[in-house]
């Protein structure tokens, strides 16, 4: 677990020997370092009242709360095309996969009509080892591998 602990100063109070813990947050969120510092800024630079006025810090607390929903946005956009994009990846992983698990079967399958083809007169036992063998090649350069329940991965 993330060590938040350390990004809100509040937490590091200490109550009746234990640091204290708070969970109620219905009435009031603790702060962290990054929000309070934030705040403080903009208290101690760019007080003014956005989109109300012609002062100076009117027109600048106006431009830094566009820059932040500007900021929002854009982090929004780019987490909806990151789970797009990420949503993509796992169907062509699982394209993939499906993929190779057929691509033994097949390999198998065209691999006994040619043998039939080719060597009618072989015995089944032979027949039935020529395959295997040709299997473990297919797997082989193919990258497919069974466990030892004969499990495809």
């Amino acid at each position: 677990m993330l060590n938040v602990r350390k990004d809100f100063p509040i937490l590091t109070k200490v109550h009746n020997g234990h640091q204290i813990v708070y969970f109620d947050n219905a009435a009031t969120t603790q702060k962290p370092y990054q929000v309070i510092h934030a705040i403080v800024d903009l208290l101690e630079h760019h007080n003014g009242n956005p989109h109300r006025g012609a002062h100076v810090l009117s027109i600048e607390a106006g431009e830094l709360y566009d820059e932040a929903r500007e900021a929002v946005r854009k982090s929004q956009r780019e987490r909806r095309e990151y789970e797009k994009k990420r949503e993509e990846c796992e169907k062509i992983k699982a394209e993939c996969e499906k993929i190779k698990r057929n691509l033994g079967r097949i390999i198998r399958q065209k691999s006994i009509e040619l043998i039939n083809k080719s060597f009618p007169e072989i015995e089944q036992e032979k027949l039935a080892a020529k395959i295997k063998k040709l299997d473990e090649v297919a797997r082989q350069d193919f990258f497919i591998h069974q466990d030892n329940e004969g499990k495809q991965y």
